[in-house]
């Protein structure tokens, strides 16, 4: 039987800390915060680095315009989460303040997780390993990246063809996906690595994140493939990330795209589809359908298998353009991913009745987070008010086996 709970738990003072992650989750500067509120950013600054204490009404105003119930400022985290560096697509076109936002999401993603794992246990983490220096290899390199997306697909027992629901592969071998809304238009995906501590346990998760909504879903399959592309190819440390050259950031996108490529397009299966018809453009919307990829990553499979000359590629690609398919292909779909781990242990607990509503909430405000119901299901991606007390749960599916604790 689960424990009924209630918010017992002893509040702590005022915790700095937690006013620091729920500005930056907001994507808010200490100046931006204190023209919203009217509290001073030199008190914002002292509260956050637990100099000082808000008073009650300069306390209610940082809960009102960050969205967070007061109780989440005065009740520690049980959960330690430390993020171990994030990829992002573009470190030019996304401002670093949103960068910073996406990350500290990505952490309240994996404290959701830490709260999750109590009660379910989630598919280890179980990835190949490829045991070379990236950085020594350029994009010229196929035969590399070949070996990468091949060791991929034999480690996991994934066949020499089309992958029918990448989502699944992943987060079968341990890799959490979240589709939550990504509040940043340069932002189509990015993968996070943290590690985590709750008690004794210890353990590390990748999370790969894709917007929702936002994009097809061949091009949603692609990030996904590219993120995963990071989590076994590139080393991981937030110091590393921000620090590394542009050559040394724009390198690893390549070798990420390269990978991802090859990854959902193989060598000899692929080449072997191609031959039926490799220059006419009509055909390549039958390879997207068969392979999941866009025209537009076919076309430049094609050209770096040798398929296509340089010319024709140009001039296929000439076609793609007068056609608008660079924007919106045809037989296009919004990707709004649904079944994710999350998003069916949540449904798993409601259902079968291991823990209520109120009870979930709860639980996660006394593991620090506490937040509203419609934050939880926007971070996780999960349908309005289904942690509404006043909302029946939704019924499970489920796509990948759980384990009750």
């Amino acid at each position: 039987m689960v424990r009924k709970k209630t918010l017992g738990r002893t509040m702590a003072g005022f915790q700095g800390e937690k006013l620091r992650k729920a500005r930056l989750y907001r994507g808010l500067t200490l100046t931006e915060l204190a023209e919203e509120t009217g509290v001073s950013k030199q008190a914002l600054s002292k509260y956050e680095k637990n100099q000082n204490e808000p008073t009650p009404s300069n306390l209610f105003a940082l809960a009102r315009s960050l969205n967070f119930p007061i109780s989440y400022f005065k009740i520690p985290s049980e959960c330690f989460v430390q993020g171990d560096g994030t990829y992002f697509r573009s470190r030019t076109n996304t401002a670093k303040k949103k960068r910073v936002a996406q990350t500290v999401r990505t952490e309240f993603i994996a404290s959701v997780y830490q709260v999750i794992a109590k009660y379910i246990s989630f598919p280890e983490l179980d990835l190949p390993d490829i045991g070379r220096d990236s950085d020594c290899y350029d994009e010229s390199d196929h035969d590399f990246y070949e070996y990468v997306a091949q060791k991929i697909r034999t480690y996991w027992d994934i066949p020499n063809g089309p992958i029918e629901d990448l989502r699944y592969v992943v987060e079968s071998h341990g890799v959490l996906v979240s589709c939550s809304a990504v509040d940043a238009d340069s932002i189509d995906a990015f993968s996070s690595c943290l590690q985590l501590k709750d008690g004794e346990r210890a353990n590390v998760v990748f999370v790969i994140v894709i917007a929702a909504g936002t994009q097809s879903i061949c091009r949603a399959r692609f990030d996904m493939a590219h993120e995963l592309a990071h989590i076994v190819l590139h080393p991981w440390s937030t110091e590393e990330q921000e620090t590394i050259s542009s050559e040394i950031f724009r390198l690893r996108e390549r070798q990420a795209n390269a990978v991802a490529s090859s990854l959902l397009m193989p060598k000899e299966e692929f080449i072997a589809d191609l031959d039926i018809d490799p220059t006419n453009l009509a055909y390549y919307l039958e390879l997207k359908k068969r392979w999941g990829v866009s025209v537009s990553a076919a076309l430049y499979r094609a050209r770096e298998l040798n398929v296509l000359t340089t010319n024709q590629y140009q001039y296929l690609m000439r076609q793609v353009s007068s056609k608008g398919w660079r924007r919106n292909e045809p037989g296009d779909e919004y990707y709004m991913p649904s079944g994710t781990l999350l998003q069916e242990s949540v449904r798993m607990l409601l259902k079968h009745n291991i823990i209520s509503k109120s009870e979930f909430m709860d639980e996660l405000a006394e593991s620090g987070i506490g937040m509203k119901p419609e934050e939880v299901e926007k971070l996780l991606g999960l349908p309005r008010g289904i942690l509404e007390v006043a909302q029946e749960s939704a019924d499970a599916t489920k796509l990948i086996q759980f384990k009750l604790r």
